[in-house]
């Protein structure tokens, strides 16, 4: 009987180390799949932030290509405009110069009509002194 008591107290601590070891087995194999879904978690929050950190890479780089799109066509803009200035400009400096043209023709003619009519002024100032003078020789 004692015999049979140890068998079962040996039996009894053997069923409770067993146990103890399959809850030991247990609760590591918990940890190693918490670890492991830690370290999945931290890969993964590495990858999004490599993922972040590509997406604000590219939209700088988009921004940068957008800027210099802009400033691009801001300096075509701009010469386009500076043509158009100078063509203007040329078109008034055109217009000057026949309106100035015309003016000096209406001058010269004017002179001329003014020399014109002083040179018949001093013929018949002329005529009229030559012809008086004829005249007071006649009487």
């Amino acid at each position: 009987e004692i015999w049979q008591e140890d068998y079962r107290e040996a039996m009894a601590e053997k069923k409770q180390r067993a146990v103890q070891e399959a809850h030991e087995r247990e609760k590591k194999r918990l940890e190693e799949e918490r670890r492991a879904d830690a370290s999945r978690a931290e890969e993964e929050q590495k990858k999004k932030a490599r993922e972040h950190e590509a997406e604000l890479k590219q939209a700088k780089k988009d921004q940068e290509a957008a800027a210099k799109r802009q400033a691009e066509e801001h300096e075509l803009e701009k010469k386009k405009m500076a043509q158009e200035e100078q063509k203007r400009k040329a078109e008034q400096k055109e217009k000057f110069e026949a309106e100035k043209a015309k003016i000096k023709e209406a001058e010269t003619e004017k002179n001329q009509k003014k020399a014109r009519d002083i040179a018949e002024q001093m013929e018949r100032e002329y005529l009229e002194n030559l012809l008086g003078g004829v005249w007071e020789a006649w009487e």
